[in-house]
């Protein structure tokens, strides 16, 4: 049986691109709390390889996820709640390897507050 090279290449391609866009990232963003705890707009999404939490503008709801995922074998809280100590510790900006499974990256934005924390499991 002779597979014709064409299909061959655009099999690989597929395969190549399915395995290679596996990595699990979660974005979380925080703006606008009085007290970095408490927010109005809270939305939370997933999809199959991007989790999302988004809290803004003052209120009295938590900030936190109704679905926690789980990156590398971590709990996502977990590491957001590493994240926040170290913002709270005077470090805010940075990035860090958790558990050695983890690459974390995150921001604030002197002006506004805003807090921007990304993970992925892809090095």
């Amino acid at each position: 049986m002779k597979i014709n090279s064409r299909i061959l290449f655009v099999l690989c391609t597929i395969c190549f691109f399915a395995f290679e866009t596996n990595a699990k990232k979660i974005e979380i963003f925080r703006k606008g709390s009085e007290d970095g705890v408490h927010y109005d707009r809270i939305n939370e999404s997933h999809t199959l390889f991007k989790d999302k939490l988004s809290c803004t503008q003052p209120g009295n709801t938590k900030c936190g996820w109704n679905q926690p995922p789980t990156i590398g074998g971590e709990s996502a809280e977990e590491i957001e709640d590493w994240v926040l100590e170290q913002v709270a510790s005077g470090t805010k900006n940075g990035d860090a390897t958790y558990n050695e499974t983890v690459f974390l990256k995150w921001s604030t934005d002197a002006d506004s507050g805003a807090l921007t924390i990304v993970m992925t499991d892809e090095f």
